[in-house]
């Protein structure tokens, strides 16, 4: 891992974020001598300002409101305590867009978003991210938001949301 410090401290200063590092075929091998890469992908990361919008048709889910995600987001049932907090956006009882933490340590937890193909185009996503990254922040970490250079949807989001850009996530995994 030595190795991958060195190859990243050698990066020079980004001038276009979209185009691939210069190490990163260099990146590739090292890390194939330890386990192949099956899954590669690069996109910006960002930050959340102070202020978010108001979002009247998201909320926190709680355990005894569950039964809202069954149909669209069981899974999040299933990983319930590893992905606090849970917010979705509701019509009929059923849950059609979720915001959860896919990904938390004790400082930051990082935005997972999932909007139905029924609902997509209504303001969802971003409401539910909204009211997401002020419950991380009420539990005294820090928002995050990344997402990948081919997922406009989830760019117009970050846009939507007045999110900064800070960098770019490379993940080889």
């Amino acid at each position: 891992m030595v190795k991958l410090a060195t190859l990243a401290r050698e990066e020079p200063e980004v001038a276009d974020f979209e185009a691939h590092p210069p190490n990163l075929e260099a990146y590739r091998e090292t890390l194939n001598g330890y386990l192949p890469i099956s899954r590669e992908y690069q996109g910006p990361a960002f930050l959340f300002p102070d202020q978010l919008p108001d979002a009247p048709r998201a909320a926190l889910v709680t355990a005894d409101d569950q039964s809202s995600l069954e149909q669209h987001f069981a899974w999040a049932i299933e990983e319930w305590d590893d992905i606090q907090p849970v917010v979705a956006a509701i019509e009929d009882g059923v849950a059609v867009s979720l915001c959860h933490a896919p990904a938390s340590s004790e400082q930051a937890s990082e935005a997972g978003v999932e909007t139905i193909e029924a609902a997509r185009g209504r303001g969802y996503a971003v409401e539910v991210v909204a009211v997401w990254a002020r419950a991380v922040r009420e539990a005294g970490r820090l928002p995050m938001y990344s997402t990948t250079w081919d997922n406009a949807a989830s760019r117009r989001v970050a846009a939507k949301l007045g999110l900064g850009m800070y960098g770019e996530d490379l993940n080889l995994t």
